[in-house]
């Protein structure tokens, strides 16, 4: 249900100027064609003013509606045919077809009770292909007493004017993008953060911005590619139920813990002890098993000496081509180099051989 407020004069000479412009009393007083147009352009404005501020977009609806009028400004109920006619102009060409009865089922007028809220009773509808159910209208209203209503719908994604028409959304009104490039349905838009997620922590909305930032660079630069060595952040955990390997077999002491100090138990002061000496290399020694090694293809050589650095043997190498080179350990290195040294000393010498010989 969308739904949005116009700002009427709330004081009694304000009122009175309204009533006697828009009334519909004063078009049939004989008002001046020229100054009825100009009341009605006045009027559009000041709905679509109102729908903008609501947050709803200039998007067409795709089924028909109906059009309710809540009025407090003095008006009889019957006088404000004026009023509401200028109001569904302006959703014409803005969020409806059409306002014909093919676009409009229904235009009441009520007056509002600035004691009570009426409120239409709400029931879930049909599960949606994601086995969603959207609240839909009964068609039955409740009175209810209040003092004062404070709006608190949650955050809504407000851009403007400066959204392209090529730009998708959610049906929660977010942006959709690339999940790796952060790229919209509008080539050279990027967005990130709450108006992609919804409402989130700072630091997602941080690390969206640096990848939209590498994609605008990438985007500016002809001939770059957008998804070319970028991390999709992919974590999958590891199934130690179908480990090749028992997991038991693996060094894997457990957490130093953090001794207390039981004079100043009852206390403010820290009673937390540092590590030893001894605590801290084993801490240091731990393997944290991440299960993970990024490598930024743009800058490996492709040498392998990481994989000779861990103890735990947690990094390898995998080759597109494997036949095209062999790979050994550094502490094999040895039996690799050796008899290559061993060739290439005889060729020198049985060459230095040779030279003498020819002398």
């Amino acid at each position: 249900m969308l739904s949005f407020i116009i700002n009427y004069p709330t004081t009694k000479k304000g009122k009175s100027e309204w009533n006697r412009r828009f009334g519909l009393n004063a078009y049939y007083a004989g008002k001046h064609p020229q100054k009825r147009r100009k009341d009605a352009e006045e009027l559009h404005m000041i709905a679509r003013a109102a729908m903008h501020k609501a947050g709803i977009r200039n998007r067409m609806l795709d089924r028909p509606v109906k059009v309710r009028f809540y009025w407090d400004d003095g008006l009889d109920c019957d006088n404000h045919a004026v009023l509401g006619k200028a109001f569904l102009d302006a959703m014409k060409g803005y969020i409806l077809p059409d306002d014909n009865r093919k676009w409009v089922k229904m235009v009441s007028h009520e007056f509002w009770d600035g004691g009570a809220i009426k409120v239409e009773i709400m029931e879930l509808g049909e599960p949606d292909e994601k086995g969603r159910r959207k609240p839909v209208g009964t068609g039955k209203f409740e009175t209810i007493e209040v003092t004062s209503v404070i709006g608190a719908i949650g955050q809504r994604v407000d851009l403007g004017h400066i959204a392209p028409e090529s730009m998708a959304f959610n049906r929660n009104g977010t942006v959709q993008v690339d999940g790796v490039t952060y790229q919209t349905a509008q080539p050279d838009v990027f967005a990130g953060g709450d108006v992609v997620t919804g409402p989130k922590f700072a630091i997602d909305a941080i690390a969206a911005g640096r990848e939209g930032a590498v994609s605008l660079h990438r985007f500016v630069h002809e001939g770059q590619s957008l998804t070319l060595a970028r991390d999709p952040r992919e974590f999958y955990e590891l199934d130690k139920s179908n480990a090749v390997l028992p997991i038991d077999c693996f060094d894997a002491p457990a957490r130093q813990t953090v001794a207390h100090d039981a004079s100043k138990a009852k206390t403010f002061s820290n009673d937390r002890i540092t590590f030893t000496e001894a605590q801290v290399k084993a801490e240091a020694s731990r393997c944290l098993g991440c299960g993970v090694s990024v490598v930024d293809p743009n800058k490996c050589i492709g040498c392998g000496l990481c994989t000779t650095r861990c103890e735990f043997d947690a990094i390898h190498l995998q080759r597109d081509m494997p036949e095209a080179s062999r790979m050994y350990r550094t502490e094999d290195k040895m039996k690799a180099i050796l008899p290559h040294m061993v060739k290439r000393a005889a060729k020198i010498t049985i060459k230095d051989i040779k030279e003498k010989c020819a002398k």
